[in-house]
Parts: C-alpha cells; sequence; structure tokens
C-alpha cells in the first residue's frame, strides 16, 4: 500500500513537472514569438517610415524642380520687360527727337513722323505693361510652387512623427491584447484540468 501510495505520488509530482515543464516551455514559446512579432512589426515600421523618407524625399525634389523652373521663367520674363522698357525708352526718345523736329520745322512730314513715333511709343507700352503682368503672374505662380512644396514638406514630416509615434503603440496594445487572450485560454485549460 505504501508503495502504491509512494507510485502514485512519484506519478503525481511526475505529471506535475511535466506539466510546468510544458507550460513554461509554452511561455518560453510565446516570448520568442512576440519577440518575433514585435521585431517584424519594427522592421516593417522602419520600412514604412523609409518609403515614406523617400516619397517626401522624392516630393521636396519635384518641387525644388518647379521652383527652378519658375526661377528661370521668371529671369527670362525680367529680361524681356528690361528689353521691352529699352526699346520703350528709345522710342520715347525718337518721339521726342521728331517732336522737337516738328516744332521746329513745321514741316508735315515731320508731324507724321511724330505721329508715328507716338504710336510706336505707346505699343511699347502696351507690350512694357503686358511683360508687367506676366512677370505679376510667373511670381504669384513661383511663390504658390514655393508654398506648395514647403506645405508638402511639413506635411510629410508630420506623417512621418505621427507613422513612428503611432506604430509602436498599435504592436504595444496587439501584444497585450494577446497575451490577454492566451491567459484567458490557460486559465480555462487550468480550471478544466
Amino acid at each position: 500500500m505504501e508503495n502504491e501510495a509512494s507510485d502514485e505520488l512519484r506519478q503525481f509530482v511526475r505529471l506535475g513537472i511535466d506539466f510546468a515543464t510544458v507550460l513554461y516551455a509554452s511561455e518560453i514559446f510565446k516570448e520568442g514569438k512576440e519577440k518575433e512579432e514585435r521585431k517584424k512589426a519594427a522592421e516593417e515600421a522602419r520600412r514604412e517610415a523609409e518609403e515614406r523618407a523617400r516619397k517626401a524625399e522624392e516630393e521636396r525634389r519635384k518641387a525644388e524642380e518647379e521652383l527652378r523652373e519658375a526661377e528661370k521663367a521668371r529671369k527670362k520674363a525680367e529680361e524681356e520687360l528690361r528689353k521691352i522698357e529699352e526699346e520703350r525708352r528709345s522710342s520715347e526718345e525718337e518721339r521726342r527727337k521728331a517732336e522737337d523736329e516738328a516744332i521746329r520745322t513745321a514741316d508735315k512730314k515731320a508731324r507724321e513722323k511724330a505721329e508715328q513715333a507716338i504710336r510706336k511709343e505707346r505699343e511699347h507700352l502696351k507690350a512694357e505693361n503686358e511683360a508687367r503682368r506676366e512677370e505679376q503672374q510667373r511670381r504669384k505662380t513661383e511663390e504658390e510652387a514655393r508654398e506648395s512644396a514647403e506645405e508638402k514638406r511639413k506635411k510629410e514630416q508630420e506623417e512621418l512623427r505621427n507613422a513612428e509615434e503611432e506604430r509602436p503603440r498599435r504592436n504595444v496594445e496587439k501584444l497585450k491584447k494577446e497575451r490577454f487572450r492566451e491567459k484567458k485560454k490557460n486559465m480555462k485549460k487550468k480550471s478544466h484540468c
């Protein structure tokens, strides 16, 4: 009887040790699995952050290219405006000379020449005004491109910060939920045993 009781006790203790070993191995496996999942999640978050950073860099480059193009267009418009102003000054000078000549000579041809110079000056003034309007429009477009590029850059930086802050928080919450479910399952298993 003592032998039977002793054997039963040994079997019971052995069963308890085996059960504890299985539980311990299960916990170790879960922890390893959780570490692996955290590592994968961190790697995925890093890849996503790198992708976002790459896209932000690409957007910044495009914005800078647009800005350079706008700058080139603005410089070209300024050069055209300078030429038009020079032509207007030249025609204005010719008109004054023609008017002076007309006044001095009171000649009909001189008056016609003066009127022609006046018309030419008006055309140049009109062209100058048009060039100024175009220049203002180009400057406005350039400023809008600059603001757009800056907004895109700020938006991408904000998204990167949010993604970097949000990813670990989501992973921690997910792991907590998984642990809670596992503990609940283990409690049910223990209560059934």
